[in-house]
């Protein structure tokens, strides 16, 4: 697997892309995810945290199925 940087700007650019590939789309909006979420983590409630948990879990889930 190539190498990745992590960069809120450069994912927000692919997803403003309707060219990007499917894998590039994922990679980005996880990023952003992990970056918006890094960035408010003190200030989230206990509410959005288990959305946040169960969002990550069904991102994975999906990620996986479409393996098999």
């Amino acid at each position: 697997m190539a190498q990745i940087t992590l960069n809120r700007d450069d994912a927000r650019k692919i997803l403003d892309n309707p060219d990007a590939s499917s894998d590039a789309r994922v990679i980005a909006g996880l990023t952003i995810a992990f970056f918006e979420a890094n960035d408010h983590a003190a200030d989230i409630a206990p509410e959005t945290r288990a959305i946040t948990l169960k969002l990550a879990h069904l991102c994975v889930s999906a990620i996986y199925q479409g393996a098999e």
